[in-house]
């Protein structure tokens, strides 16, 4: 049985009232992985220690990445834009790009390519010049 509660279609009974009508995001994010890869894109998927759900990081050369979450404390598939430190495996949200200054919530398929091409075509944040 189903339950609406407008913002999604749950099973009835289900402990984490996961909606029926999304799909986590790294099937949304790994259908993708081949044109990501065209764009340098490197993906990693990641458990998350401090909620239950799923991270997928997609990492590009030019010192950018993307953090796409959904668990069920998000606002659907949610994407952030990073700024990688390839040298120690780290990175950080960062809130001043052309892109976006906040965290992308409701994220669908349709969007992922699109965020992944422009972040992709940031000005590399490494040069000096």
């Amino acid at each position: 049985m189903l339950y609406n509660d407008n913002i999604g279609f749950y099973r009835i009974g289900s402990r984490n009232r996961i909606p029926t009508t999304r799909i986590n995001s790294l099937q949304q994010v790994n259908r993708f992985e081949k044109e990501i890869n065209a764009i340098d894109g490197k993906l990693s998927n990641l458990p998350r220690a401090d909620k239950p759900g799923q991270q997928t990081i997609v990492e590009f050369k030019n010192g950018y990445g993307i953090s796409f979450v959904i668990n069920n404390m998000s606002r659907g598939l949610e994407a952030a834009i990073l700024e990688v430190y390839s040298d120690e495996d780290k990175w950080d949200i960062t809130y001043d790009t052309p892109i976006t200054d906040d965290v992308i919530n409701y994220m669908n398929d349709k969007d992922i390519l699109p965020l992944c091409k422009k972040v992709s075509e940031l000005k590399d944040r490494r040069d000096n010049g």
